[in-house]
């Protein structure tokens, strides 16, 4: 059984998707999940355009790009809530205070009572996140982008075993406390 995956996190040019997602890279904005060997990946999808022009301070690598396909900030809004609604694990990497869109990301997820993981960069001051962090299944501290691959199937390892031990109603209350 795969799990379908949310990778919540800042959209950037040389993105860190890329290392946990193979061919992310050349697949199409409008190209629908991608399988890996260990999970089905369900969003964010962007434009890797190596100009750079689509990605920056709000753009979200689908906006005001140098070609065809740029997105509008409601279209870039329902995929990615659509894509969280359809994924089994939200798994975020915060690389920076200022993520807003992350934030909101994890909200969703925990509100669709999705199990959500969030590993947290090297630099990044987790106990600014405590509200947040206290309502996730898992919060990782210092993980850098070497060990960020293991720690995802790690991630999955631990959730299909608590899906099939206790059903999909394992998730349901786990933030409260």
């Amino acid at each position: 059984m795969k799990l379908s995956i949310y990778l919540a996190g800042k959209i950037d040019q040389t993105d860190w998707r890329h290392s946990l997602v193979p061919d992310l890279r050349n697949h199409p904005i409008n190209g629908g999940p991608l399988h890996t060997k260990n999970f089905i990946y369900k969003g964010p999808f962007f434009i890797s355009c190596d100009h750079g022009c689509f990605h920056g301070p709000n753009k979200h690598g689908a906006r005001d790009g140098c070609s065809e396909g740029a997105l509008t900030q409601p279209e870039i809004i329902n995929r990615s809530l659509s894509a969280i609604l359809r994924s089994d694990l939200v798994f975020a990497y915060i690389t920076e205070n200022d993520c807003y869109g992350t934030i909101s990301e994890i909200t969703w997820g925990v509100c669709l009572r999705k199990p959500v993981v969030i590993a947290f960069a090297p630099g990044v001051n987790a106990r600014d996140f405590w509200f947040i962090e206290g309502q996730v299944l898992r919060a990782h501290q210092n993980v850098t982008l070497q060990e960020l691959p293991d720690l995802l199937i790690n991630e999955i390892t631990k959730i299909k075993t608590t899906l099939m031990l206790g059903g999909a109603g394992s998730f349901g209350n786990y933030f409260l406390r």
